[in-house]
């Protein structure tokens, strides 16, 4: 039975909703329930409503109250770091690296395993493995997993189309790592999630336009613009600047 067009989009709103009074508290906190509503532009109640459901589900808590120039104070809000952790792994160097940390980005626990394998599926054989040990460190109920890779990559399907030194070629990551773990995956280009990571845990300037150039086995950039990562025209390989020539002799 196909769900009715209204309640997808009422679904997809919820979410929406959500996802933004959580981001808002993150970059914001501690902030009152009325300063949401005015950064986010939503009405008190939707914001009272989720903000509710966010405590049921552990992910907020109330941190004392505001000054008050008059009337009753404003209870402040905060994030609860440890209430849940994320797996990182970066698979661009000679090994994987794996890291599960907090909601701040605090690391909790790091895992590396050698990069020898010789076929993509011994490859994926070794992340499955790695995973399963990050897995097993977690102090917290898991949010999702995210992976940074070499070679040109649709963040958007989760697909690896190449990615040379790792022997991939059109791999369905996200599906594989999604329907192993069930987690949410998000997999982008290395250059990518480094750009992600300095545009949220290291932006005191607050700069909204960010690039990032990594120069290893080849040259990329990840690039944020107005807070976004910027994907290219076709979701793939935008990141891609060329590859390093290495001459014997």
């Amino acid at each position: 039975m196909l769900m009715q067009p209204q309640k997808v989009t009422q679904d997809l709103a919820k979410q929406h909703n959500k996802r933004l009074i959580l981001k808002t508290i993150y970059d914001e906190e501690p902030l009152s329930r009325a300063d949401i509503a005015r950064s986010t532009k939503l009405t008190r109640t939707t914001v009272s409503n989720v903000v509710t459901e966010l405590m049921e589900e552990g992910l907020v808590q109330e941190s004392g109250q505001a000054p008050s120039g008059g009337g009753k104070p404003p209870t402040l809000l905060q994030m609860i770091p440890d209430a849940r952790n994320v797996i990182g792994v970066d698979l661009s160097g000679e090994e994987l690296r794996g890291t599960v940390y907090d909601l701040r980005g605090e690391a909790l626990h790091q895992l590396t395993m050698p990069l020898l394998a010789e076929t993509g599926q011994d490859v994926l054989e070794d992340l499955y493995q790695l995973l399963e040990q990050l897995a097993d460190k977690a102090a917290a109920p898991l949010l999702g997993i995210g992976i940074g890779t070499p070679g040109l990559v649709n963040a958007q399907e989760g697909i690896i189309h190449v990615a040379v030194h790792l022997n991939w070629e059109d791999v369905p990551l996200r599906q594989l790592l999604e329907e192993r773990f069930q987690l949410p995956v998000y997999v982008v280009n290395d250059s990518q999630a480094a750009a992600l990571a300095q545009h949220t845990f290291d932006n005191e300037a607050a700069v909204n336009d960010i690039a990032v150039v990594k120069v290893g086995r080849g040259i990329s950039a990840g690039i944020i613009l107005n807070g976004q990562l910027h994907h290219g025209g076709n979701n793939s390989g935008a990141s891609e600047i060329g590859h390093v020539r290495v001459v014997e002799g």
